[in-house]
């Protein structure tokens, strides 16, 4: 399943519960975002990595992998808690 979102992310935690008919058993979810730390201009519109993590820690899902090797962005690859 592929879903673009282009809402900003703070406001898109609650929908993640979206998402979740969606997903096969032991499926994963992959945010792309861009991380402000790696931009030199407009910057204060994203959501930093700390409170991506933060927020996400309050979901359904958890954290499987942080990749950080993109120039501009991460991407964070979740899955559902109670998934194997």
């Amino acid at each position: 399943m592929n879903v673009q979102y282009f809402e900003p992310l703070s406001r898109g935690f609650a929908r993640m519960k979206n998402a979740m008919p969606g997903l096969k058993p032991g499926a994963f979810l992959a945010i792309i975002d861009p991380d402000p730390e790696k931009l030199a201009w407009d910057r204060s519109h994203f959501v930093t990595k700390e409170k991506t993590l933060t927020t996400m820690e309050k979901t359904e899902f958890e954290l499987v992998h942080l990749f950080t090797f993109l120039e501009r962005d991460n991407i964070y690859l979740y899955r559902l808690k109670d998934n194997p």
